[in-house]
């Protein structure tokens, strides 16, 4: 059952050699494979003593730590896709974040003003982080942001693409929602 959900979450993400642009198909977590641990900063920090208490871990949302995560999702947002992807981000949170789905917004561009008025706007239910420095981008293998990861429970990375959220919107719904309904098994 568990190799019939793999088959099909990797058949509806698009596979790493389409990914020449935006991220080096030989760095990739594969499918199947853990994906790489990190640790960043959320943006709006206030001072050093709470950013050590707010830092977010990969391993607090899923492994051996995690408690009731079924799905991960990791996207890797520009200032151009930040927006977008947050708002579908938010979206799926509220709708399956009780079912088990943890999203992580990773920005790989610095706080720049037009990152910072976005995060303004609104105040969104799971963090946004920062990667100005492209350390983890770079540790997963991404070159330039939009860029999505979709993880298990295990951390183990099922689907990946190299679109914007608001792109893959349908296919990415339609995944994550069928994975927490637990009926990806009976997909043949």
């Amino acid at each position: 059952m568990k190799k019939l959900a793999l088959m099909f979450v990797a058949a509806l993400l698009a596979a790493p050699s389409a990914f020449a642009g935006n991220a080096d198909p030989d760095a990739l977590p594969q499918i199947g494979a853990v994906a790489p641990a990190f640790g960043l900063y959320p943006f709006d920090t206030k001072s050093s003593v709470e950013q050590f208490k707010d830092k977010v871990e990969l391993d607090d949302h899923c492994g051996i730590r995690a408690s009731d995560t079924k799905l991960v999702l990791i996207v890797f947002a520009n200032a151009i896709s930040l927006a977008g992807d947050l708002e579908y981000a938010e979206g799926w949170h509220k709708k399956h974040g009780k079912a088990g789905l943890v999203p992580i917004v990773i920005s790989t561009d610095p706080a720049s003003q037009a990152v910072r008025e976005v995060l303004a706007k609104s105040k969104y239910t799971f963090p946004i982080l920062d990667d100005k420095f492209k350390i983890v981008a770079a540790r997963y293998g991404v070159s330039s942001a939009p860029f999505t990861f979709l993880l298990d429970g295990e951390c183990r990375t099922l689907g990946l693409s190299d679109k914007a959220l608001s792109v893959d919107a349908e296919r990415l719904g339609t995944t994550i929602a069928t994975l927490l309904s637990g009926k990806a098994g009976e997909i043949e």
